[in-house]
């Protein structure tokens, strides 16, 4: 399953929600996810410019209906960018099968404190001008439905949008080399098999040898 979990300092209290956390400072933000993410997210290629994304089931049907857990998982996939403050942004949409398409998410839930849910944009087939957001914030793509999944979809950002360091257990071995090179984001990304992990890139560089 997928859900949100916030890592609060070094005290690592976790906190589960899919919606909103308590009005606390933070610092992390960690998003679990079903183990069949990690395949699918090798072939996206999380930080590629091109990246293919299938249709999944809703958080409530997975969870909630089926699993029968009170928080539905976090049902919306990393993309390795980030939108900063007023600055707009292009992407183009080819559907590759089915009919219907993602809505991008600009921000992350809770951890934006000036905006505890992100900012949902139903994108459409082809060039999507997205315009100038006053707040920004980590990029990601949800691509649900409550019947069964049939739709994928090309993703191509063009401009505006700028890449995070991304780490992926097991795949990633040019970490540092990222820190180095992706310096204008304020956060970095981490990737297991269960969970992404969001945080600070001045904390990643800190612990980083």
């Amino acid at each position: 399953t997928k859900c949100l979990l916030f890592v609060l300092g070094n005290a690592m209290l976790f906190l589960i929600s899919c919606q909103r956390s308590l009005e606390l400072p933070i610092e992390e933000t960690q998003l679990m996810n079903s183990s069949e993410n990690l395949a699918v997210m090798a072939i996206n290629s999380v930080g590629s410019n091109i990246q293919e994304f299938d249709e999944k089931v809703t958080g409530q049907k997975e969870s909630v209906d089926r699993m029968r857990v009170g928080n539905p998982w976090s049902d919306f996939e990393p993309t390795g960018y980030y939108l900063l403050p007023n600055t707009a942004m292009s992407l183009t949409v080819e559907q590759l099968s089915g009919s219907t398409l993602p809505k991008l998410l600009i921000g992350s839930y809770s951890r934006d404190t000036l905006r505890w849910d992100p900012l949902s944009i139903q994108l459409t087939a082809g060039v999507n001008n997205i315009p100038a957001d006053a707040l920004g914030g980590m990029l990601w793509i949800r691509f649900i439905t409550s019947g069964t999944p049939s739709a994928k979809v090309r993703i191509t950002f063009n401009s505006g949008a700028i890449r995070v360091p991304v780490y992926v257990k097991d795949q990633t071995s040019d970490w540092q080399a990222q820190l180095n090179t992706y310096t204008n984001a304020p956060d970095v990304l981490l990737i297991n098999d269960h969970v992404y992990i969001q945080y600070a890139r001045s904390r990643a560089v800190n612990t980083t040898g």
